[in-house]
């Protein structure tokens, strides 16, 4: 297993609304998904390409990859799912009724609503931030920066 020497393509942030704090310590997975994904992933199943836990900053700056030779692509159209398991943070925080939500997928397409007209260089394209912003009974997420 390798880690990235880098600031990865894909980095995320998790932080919790509703004590205005990080959420440390959270178990993330990235994976990839087939070309042109349909909603439902019955027929293919994604390919785990590397795990990484926030750290106490509530970030994800880099990914320990399940075989040396993946890496993630920034190629425009290449879809990826990031699932943030929150079961045991929500536990830890609220006791044992923990959170609403057990785990957070969240799907995205490299490349998507961009025409390169944002005023940012192509470097900063192929970056993609993805903080997730949660609280027991919901949580929102965005591309961030």
């Amino acid at each position: 297993m390798s880690t990235s020497p880098h600031r990865p393509a894909i980095t995320a942030h998790v932080l919790d609304t509703t004590f205005g704090r990080p959420a440390s310590n959270i178990p993330v997975s990235l994976f990839l998904l087939p070309s042109r994904c349909p909603f439902s992933l019955l027929s293919q199943q994604p390919t785990l390409l590397a795990t990484s836990i926030t750290n106490s900053d509530g970030r994800i700056v880099s990914w320990t990859f399940s075989a040396a030779n993946l890496e993630i692509s920034t190629t425009k159209g290449t879809t990826y799912l990031l699932r943030f398991e929150t079961k045991e943070y929500y536990e830890q925080v609220y006791g044992p009724a923990g959170g609403f939500f057990p785990w957070i997928d969240v799907v995205f397409v490299m490349g998507a609503g961009e025409d390169g007209g944002d005023g940012r260089v192509e470097d900063e394209r192929k970056h993609y931030h993805v903080p997730v912003l949660l609280s027991r009974f919901s949580y929102t997420t965005y591309r961030g920066s």
